[in-house]
């Protein structure tokens, strides 16, 4: 018995959304064949299309979307905790009108969320000089957007009023680890950033608790010295 479109569509719906109500079903060879062909497409092409959605809306903030610009002058990644009161400081100090451009003119700030008011706010004083953008220092595809692996070095920050500092510690460590494996593939082959002598990322992190300082160290299987 030939269906009406309004029908074919209530089976299409049913059948692709797992309902099955078992009303309307095909009884030809034809048309189980189609049902059967339909239940791949969806199974393959629905998943697909989720998760590129979920990438484009993940894209929508304009912090995921931007990348830092090298300059001639030395930057470096900030990420870990980053407070308004801890930004407020960094920045006063690394940009201090007393020190040499040299030493660092640029930061470039990793965080996996949009910038508070707060932050923003700081960031706007200092638009020449800082570069927010969203995302995790253990995702190697943000680590390049921030140009990682020319930078002069990566500080990571603490929470000094954590309720767990052996977890943010162990956190940052996980960063620390991250970024210079990260920075060591991308500079493996590079004979350029083995010039500048940035072939092994440099890392300045606060610690909490002091036996966190061993806990990186034998992480790296190298002295203190030799970090």
């Amino acid at each position: 018995m030939p269906l009406t479109f309004h029908s074919s569509l209530y089976f299409v719906a049913v059948t692709i959304f797992t309902v099955g109500y078992g009303d309307i079903y095909p009884s030809s060879t034809e048309g189980q064949v189609i049902v059967v062909v339909l239940f791949i497409v969806t199974v393959v092409t629905i998943p697909s299309k989720t998760s590129e959605l979920l990438r484009l809306m993940k894209l929508q903030s304009k912090y995921r979307r931007v990348s830092y610009k090298p300059t001639k002058n030395p930057h470096v990644i900030v990420s870990g905790s980053i407070g308004p009161l801890s930004l407020t400081s960094l920045v006063t100090e690394l940009f201090h009108e007393d020190h040499q451009p040299a030493i660092c003119s640029q930061a470039v700030l990793i965080q996996n969320f949009d910038p508070t008011s707060e932050t923003r706010a700081i960031i706007d004083n200092y638009s020449d000089q800082i570069t927010y953008l969203a995302g995790q220092v253990l995702d190697s595809d943000d680590l390049m957007r921030g140009t990682s692996h020319h930078a002069a070095a990566c500080i990571l920050l603490a929470n000094k009023n954590s309720q767990n500092a052996v977890d943010d510690d162990f956190k940052n460590i996980l960063n620390a680890l991250s970024i210079k494996k990260n920075v060591y593939n991308i500079n493996k082959d590079d004979k350029t950033a083995k010039e500048q002598s940035n072939f092994n990322m440099r890392i300045i992190m606060q610690i909490l608790k002091p036996e966190s300082v061993f806990l990186y160290y034998s992480s790296l299987n190298l002295s203190e010295l030799n970090d």
